[in-house]
């Protein structure tokens, strides 16, 4: 990730110190701040009206999301919604829920901060702001408002397909992943998609909530999928009217 890049090169290049026969260690010091601030502008992201100042991206603190009372520690974030037909049974209280929720964890995120969006069925719907597309965003007051209007155009239909909206969110190399479903044992993961998303993972925290019965799922791949990236997996109930989620982790 670009802010850890960053400062892994700026450790690399401010930890040389100068030779015992260098004379002018003053000036050896201010060559290589010089350098270090050089490789910061170079190597930071193309910048887009609203983004923030990237020097202060790549130097600033790890931040921290949270969905359901699941926490997650990172810059990038990116939620990955199911928003099948099922979703919309009954009354569409699943989807509503899962939409409030959503945009509470991102309203929660700082402007040093990027997100992303995918909701999914059997095909996706990413959250695009220009035609470049297909990359995190900063959550500044503007990209929050855009997200809000995305997530309120997404109706409950077609079936469940969730491995190929996860491997989308991989693709992106996040900290970490929020992937909330309703999907039902017939919809979980197949072995091969399992163990090749875990490979995709590679240091990707996956934390996965699922509205339906413990009963029901006690053996799903997604459950071992979050596990195995080291992230939580919670069952919710939001077929009632704002019930306490999260009262059974794994």
């Amino acid at each position: 990730m670009f802010a850890a890049r960053i400062r892994r090169s700026l450790k690399q290049v401010l930890g040389v110190t100068a030779a015992p026969s260098d004379r002018r260690p003053d000036l050896r010091r201010a060559s290589l701040a010089i350098a270090a601030w050089t490789m910061v502008l170079l190597l930071a992201p193309p910048s887009r009206a609203g983004d923030p100042d990237p020097t202060k991206a790549a130097f600033s603190s790890q931040g921290h999301a949270s969905l359901l009372g699941i926490e997650g520690k990172g810059t990038k974030f990116v939620y990955v919604f199911d928003h099948s037909g099922s979703m919309g049974v009954p009354g569409n209280r699943p989807l509503d829920r899962a939409k409030k929720e959503l945009l509470a964890s991102i309203d929660g995120l700082n402007e040093l901060q990027q997100f992303y969006i995918i909701f999914y069925n059997q095909d996706q719907k990413m959250f695009r702001i220009d035609s470049s597309g297909g990359r995190a965003i900063w959550a500044n007051d503007h990209n929050k408002k855009l997200a809000r209007q995305f997530v309120d155009s997404i109706a409950a239909e077609g079936g469940t397909r969730h491995a190929e909206a996860i491997s989308l969110a991989l693709r992106l190399h996040p900290d970490v992943i929020f992937q909330l479903t309703d999907g039902d044992p017939a919809d979980d993961l197949a072995k091969d998609e399992l163990e090749r998303l875990g490979k995709l993972a590679d240091g990707t925290i996956i934390n996965v909530i699922q509205i339906s019965s413990p009963e029901d799922n006690k053996d799903s791949r997604l459950m071992a999928l979050a596990q195995h990236s080291g992230g939580k997996h919670i069952f919710v109930d939001f077929t009632k009217a704002e019930d306490k989620a999260g009262e059974k982790e794994h």
